[in-house]
């Protein structure tokens, strides 16, 4: 396989057989071996491989999502001067999944420069795409992290390269969602069902909120009506993240609901 400088995609160095991704070679893939790789050599190109196609293994779901392998890979990235746009923004969006984690800022502050928007010089129609990709899974981000809910959802209905950096993650779309959850049941004590479908991205399909609900610990069932929706109280001894609604946000989203009554 050929490396290339950062900024311009390739595809990492996978076998595609019956839909499945895999290593070349015979070994499978383990969290201990994938430590000791990165141990041993975190930054050799064989090492850079076998830490994408770990990464689209948690992106299918056939792998534990894996903090520290991803955050060796953007390392990697960073030390060698190579990139691939498309498994950094997974990276990122499986990251995002972790909220009310810190895993995606954590990772946001190795994201290889050339494919930072804000980076000035003149770039190639490829390296601009390949920063778009990275891009929109941080403007997605602000958007959650600002509980901008509804435009998050809206981003993703209108474009395309939103929606699939999100949609081709198994089990995206219900993380952020009980992570959208999880912020509005520790603000508020009911909200209306439709506006709550509305922050949730389940606007034109009440059958699928209602199916998402039935499974959120959070929501209080005994005193929830067809109209509206109650929530538990969290634990009195639990103690908040710091990436929990923080207090302008907050009042942002007070503000929207308001304005929505």
């Amino acid at each position: 396989m050929g490396y290339i400088q950062c900024g311009t995609d390739y595809a990492p160095t996978v076998d595609i057989a019956r839909g499945h991704l895999k290593l070349n070679s015979s070994k499978e893939m383990s969290v201990g071996s994938i430590s000791k790789m990165v141990q041993d050599a975190p930054y050799e190109l064989s090492t850079v491989s076998a830490l994408e196609v770990y990464v689209a293994n948690q992106k299918a779901g056939t792998a534990t999502y894996d903090f520290n392998a991803n955050k060796a890979l953007l390392k990697a990235y960073q030390s060698a001067g190579i990139s691939n746009a498309s498994t950094v923004a997974d990276v990122l969006v499986l990251g995002l999944m972790k909220l009310p984690n810190k895993d995606f800022f954590e990772l946001s502050y190795l994201i290889p420069t050339k494919l930072l928007p804000q980076v000035k010089g003149d770039k190639s129609d490829e390296i601009l795409a390949n920063v778009a990709k990275v891009s929109v899974v941080t403007k997605c981000a602000d958007m959650l992290e600002r509980a901008q809910y509804t435009e998050f959802w809206a981003e993703l209905a209108s474009n395309e390269a939103s929606r699939m950096a999100f949609s081709s993650i198994r089990g995206c779309d219900d993380a952020i969602r009980a992570f959208i959850l999880s912020n509005i049941a520790s603000t508020f004590r009911n909200i209306k069902r439709s506006l709550l479908y509305s922050l949730l991205g389940f606007s034109n399909d009440e059958a699928g909120g209602a199916a998402f609900l039935s499974k959120a610990d959070r929501v209080d069932r005994a005193t929830s009506t067809a109209d509206s929706i109650a929530f538990v109280k969290s634990g009195t001894g639990s103690s908040r993240n710091d990436l929990s609604l923080q207090v302008g946000d907050m009042l942002q989203l007070v503000e929207f609901l308001r304005g929505s009554n």
